[in-house]
């Protein structure tokens, strides 16, 4: 069974990722959404995690 990650332990690998590399650019391939209406929610189910990937980003945590 996959268990959803915990918002600290995404921060932890992007914080890894970011530091793996040479210049501290990490690349990354999603699509963020600020808001997702139970309208936009009923054509995909996706949408919510598309909220969660733009809270996480935009977290001044990961602002180093």
């Amino acid at each position: 069974m996959l268990y959803p990650l915990s918002k600290k332990l995404k921060q932890d690998l992007l914080l890894s990722h970011k530091a793996m590399t040479p210049n501290g650019t990490v690349e990354l391939m999603c699509h963020p959404a600020l808001f997702a209406s139970e309208e936009q929610r009923s054509l995909s189910s996706y949408l919510t995690k598309r909220v969660e990937e733009h809270a996480l980003l935009t977290d001044p945590a990961l602002q180093q």
